[in-house]
């Protein structure tokens, strides 16, 4: 069977196929990775911030999600703050024209890149492996790390681990890479916020002891010290010093000789005339001050 003219069809042209979902290009995505801001998909302009991740970010653009996520569909939730990010030292590529025009009909290199490495001198973009120093946020290949071996920063001197280096633009088996290591900084940063509390708490109870002990030493021993001192010591203690002077006046009233004040001759006539007992108050016309009750004798 044919179709009309005589020509015979393929089955390919008359038998639909599902298609095949369209593979996104390697390298061209990772150009885009490298020139756009992976959380605002705008050109990447300095200053320049990269995630624990590996993601390369516009500084700008993080300061407004962490200011207002509403504001965006989608966000990375691992950025709490500014904290989880780093500020890119790159150094700049003086062999760099800039961007091309599009109007004209000149070349347009897309790997062409604003910076370079410090060490090998390879530009800073999707064509080599690129790497990031976390305590100091210089950027360098992977090849410049691996070649010239130390443990401190090419670029700044600034020491280093293996758990420091964070692998830019990371494919799937990079980032679960990057994930551990920012687990384990993290875990380590708790644990020496802990410390550091606990240190602080020990100074601060060492300086109240050290300052209470000055102020004991000035003053004079501690009370503990000097009521256990006065216990040793033979003799009457506070308690026992009040209660005799009251059963000794007990005492003194029952063996006295006389019945009043008024017969006692070692009182004074001003002390006797203090009560009502006396001469003066018998014959007084008016109310005594101390009872206030009227005595007309």
């Amino acid at each position: 069977m044919g179709c009309d003219g005589g020509t015979i069809p393929k089955r390919i042209e008359l038998v639909r196929t599902k298609k095949k979902a369209e593979k996104v290009d390697k390298d061209a995505k990772n150009i885009a990775n490298w020139q756009f801001c992976h959380l605002s998909q705008m050109p990447l302009q300095e200053p320049i911030v990269a995630c624990e991740l590996g993601w390369l970010y516009n500084k700008e653009n993080v300061i407004e999600y962490l200011l207002d996520r509403a504001s965006f569909e989608s966000g990375p939730q691992y950025i709490r703050s500014m904290k989880d990010l780093k500020e890119l030292k790159l150094t700049p590529n003086k062999n760099y024209k800039g961007p091309c025009d599009e109007k004209r009909d000149d070349y347009r290199d897309l790997n062409a890149s604003k910076w370079v490495c410090p060490v090998t001198g390879l530009e800073i973009n999707a064509s080599y492996s690129c790497c990031l120093l976390w305590k100091c946020g210089c950027v360098f290949t992977e090849k410049a790390l691996k070649e010239v071996k130390s443990e401190t920063c090419h670029a700044c001197g600034c020491k280093f681990e293996e758990e420091d280096i964070v692998s830019l633009i990371p494919d799937e088996e990079v980032i679960r890479v990057n994930e551990e290591r920012m687990c384990g900084r993290r875990e380590k940063a708790k644990l020496s916020r802990k410390s550091k509390k606990a240190e602080k708490k020990k100074l601060t109870v060492e300086e109240d002891e050290e300052s209470g002990a000055a102020a004991g030493a000035a003053a004079g021993p501690p009370p503990a010290k000097k009521m256990a001192r006065e216990a040793s010591v033979p003799g009457p203690s506070k308690a026992s010093t009040v209660a005799p002077n009251i059963a000794q006046i007990a005492r003194e009233a029952v063996t006295k000789p006389y019945k009043t004040i008024q017969d006692d001759p070692k009182a004074s006539k001003v002390y006797k005339n203090l009560f009502n007992t006396c001469e003066d108050a018998k014959t007084r016309p008016t109310a005594h001050w101390i009872s206030c009750n009227p005595q007309y004798y």
